[in-house]
């Protein structure tokens, strides 16, 4: 039987290759993120597209994305988030 997953991933996770690369867990991090997206990309996308691993987005991610203050970095970030179904909606309070 094949299993379905639902994918969320934090700001920090979506944020981590474009930090200073300098420091070695920084790095380390980053190049983890980068080496399992290039190698699960095209199936994650596959998956995410057809709706069986849905990556789930939020409007509480989308502000804190926002709130990055390297306006070119906040917009790679939230293209990042293209294939992301569901959206789930916060009320404003949260």
């Amino acid at each position: 039987m094949e299993q379905h997953y639902t994918t969320y991933m934090d700001v920090c996770c979506l944020n981590r290759p474009f930090d200073d690369w300098l420091q070695p867990r920084i790095r380390l991090e980053a190049e983890a993120v980068l080496a399992i997206c290039k190698a699960k990309l095209r199936r994650i996308a596959s998956h995410c597209q057809s709706g069986e691993w849905p990556l789930v987005n939020s409007t509480a991610l989308e502000s804190e994305i926002r709130q990055t203050p390297n306006l070119t970095r906040q917009q790679r970030v939230l293209d990042s988030l293209v294939l992301a179904h569901p959206k789930v909606l916060l009320p404003k309070q949260f």
